[in-house]
């Protein structure tokens, strides 16, 4: 916790220590008496509440003790109180003038009410008031019942705003970690779909390449070597491109301190094509085609769009005919980039189930895109669409 005093600390004490005094002061020297019939009567100068002693360098120090007590009104607001109540209910029963030096204990009440709950400031403002009006008991104290009373509305005013004060910041900041726990849950999400699509993909493709290696291991000759060979290639290549991609999702992960590696540039639609050549390795036939000019797109979006390729080629190789080429056509256009990949509806099973087509739906539309899916037969098609920059 930060010690050091802040001028919003520190000023109010110092304004109550030097000013309250002073104004006393004059007041009782320049002001009329107050009558115990309620007027005031200026045939007695000197006086400001029918008091018969005049403020001495004792009711003064009990106003500095008083002011200098809220330095602490933000950090131990009941302390402070109880403080300014003590010095201003001695400073009563000695029979020194009100004044002034009353709004020392209105800003004790308004901050102990603003910083602490309302049952233990209800409480603490409750004795605090008691103690103040026990000066009405002295004898010196007659025809002040006006003045007390109008003194306790104004403690009761102070309370009121203190507390609703302390509700609105309480509402704020409810405010603020809602909004903290949406975007913390919103990034987790993004975080478990990212590592959906590298992981899935990756295996996926690490199990069509061993399902290669398995068949042609048992073959005895140049061709089946080769082919064992080229799909454990395929799987070193496929598992290290897909450690890659975990790392980088894993490093938007906030670390404990300690040295973090460099964080990789998220992958976009510049890398389908090397997407592409990674699962070609694995015996799909993969047609990347471009039409029209390339048109930029945020990272948000690129990235959207590259995750949304990744997905539609893994479940073309796990559920695909294996037969036809898989068509990804990027179409950039004045007011939008399309993203569109299909390919011949198998037998292996549907594209469907699993998390893979919700999850693209709920990352292109993040991304302010939107996604349609074409079952087929005999082509099953996934379209995503990105507006430009100048048409969001």
């Amino acid at each position: 916790m930060d010690q050091r005093w802040k001028p919003r600390d520190v000023v109010p004490a110092v304004l109550a220590s030097v000013l309250l005094p002073f104004a006393t002061h004059m007041m009782q020297r320049f002001g009329g008496r107050w009558s115990g019939g309620g007027r005031w009567a200026d045939d007695t100068p000197g006086w400001i509440d029918g008091t018969d002693r005049m403020l001495d360098v004792w009711g003064i120090a009990l106003i500095v003790v008083a002011g200098v007590a809220l330095l602490w009104r933000r950090r131990s607001p009941v302390a402070a109180l109880g403080v300014v109540v003590a010095a201003i209910t001695a400073y009563l029963w000695i029979d020194y003038p009100y004044g002034p030096q009353m709004l020392i204990v209105l800003v004790a009440v308004y901050s102990m009410a603003a910083h602490r709950p309302l049952r233990i400031s209800a409480v603490a403002a409750a004795l605090a008031g008691l103690v103040l009006i026990s000066h009405l008991l002295a004898p010196a104290s007659s025809g002040l019942e006006s003045v007390s009373g109008l003194a306790v509305a104004w403690f009761v005013v102070a309370f009121t705003i203190g507390v609703a004060v302390r509700t609105l910041r309480e509402s704020r900041t409810r405010a603020r970690q809602e909004v903290l726990r949406q975007h913390l849950d919103s990034e987790r999400l993004s975080l478990s779909r990212d590592v959906h699509d590298v992981v899935g993909h990756g295996l996926a493709a690490i199990n069509m390449q061993a399902k290669v290696a398995l068949r042609s291991v048992d073959r005895d000759d140049d061709h089946g070597r080769r082919r064992v060979r080229e799909s454990l290639e395929a799987i070193s290549t496929s598992s290290a491109a897909a450690l890659d991609e975990l790392r980088a999702v894993l490093a938007r992960i906030p670390g404990d301190g300690a040295a973090e590696a460099p964080r990789q540039p998220n992958p976009g639609l510049a890398d389908v094509p090397v997407l592409a050549d990674r699962l070609e390795r694995t015996g799909l036939r993969i047609l990347v085609r471009d039409v029209g000019d390339p048109t930029g797109l945020p990272p948000v979006q690129d990235l959207a769009a590259y995750r949304v390729a990744q997905e539609a080629l893994t479940n073309a190789l796990r559920h695909g005919d294996g037969t036809t080429a898989v068509d990804v056509v990027i179409t950039s256009g004045p007011d939008a980039v399309v993203l569109e990949v299909s390919n011949g509806v198998g037998e292996r099973g549907s594209h469907g189930g699993g998390l893979g087509i919700p999850g693209m739906r709920d990352r292109v539309a993040a991304a302010g895109g939107t996604l349609q899916i074409d079952p087929g037969p005999p082509r099953f098609v996934v379209r995503a669409t990105f507006p430009t920059e100048e048409t969001t």
